[in-house]
């Protein structure tokens, strides 16, 4: 995953005022794995999706983007206004049209209601993109 996926997510991740331990560990955790600083991603955390430059993430990969972003947000059970509204401009940075971007969401919600041992840990972003491989 490119570094701009990365801080996407914790643009997303933070939208409500708050990454909690075990969101920022699980970010850094999976970012670091794929070459990109801890420092980083705390930074873009607070910063919104408005200052990212998305343009380097292929079309293929920017569907993956918003609905790995789409389970961030709702990861702890509560999808705020403030995220909604952060998943929105990020959708339209990505130049995704409503339905594809409704299709992730299902998928997500879909993977989301796997039993416990099917489905990804809560953060585990790359058993994420897996299994959203085969639903989308």
């Amino acid at each position: 995953m490119k570094h701009d996926v990365f801080f996407a997510l914790a643009a997303v991740a933070g939208a409500d005022g708050t990454i909690d331990e075990a969101e920022r560990v699980a970010l850094e955790r999976a970012a670091e794995s794929h070459g990109v600083e801890a420092a980083a991603i705390a930074a873009a955390a607070h910063g919104g999706v408005d200052g990212l430059d998305l343009s380097a993430i292929e079309a293929s990969e920017r569907l993956f983007v918003y609905a790995m972003a789409y389970w961030m947000s709702r990861i702890d059970g509560d999808l705020t206004e403030d995220e909604d509204a952060v998943l929105a401009r990020l959708g339209q940075k990505l130049a995704l049209a409503d339905e594809p971007r409704m299709n992730a969401e299902a998928a997500v919600d879909e993977v989301a209601a796997l039993p416990a041992g099917s489905r990804p840990d809560r953060f585990d972003l790359d058993r994420l993109h897996a299994l959203l491989a085969e639903r989308l």
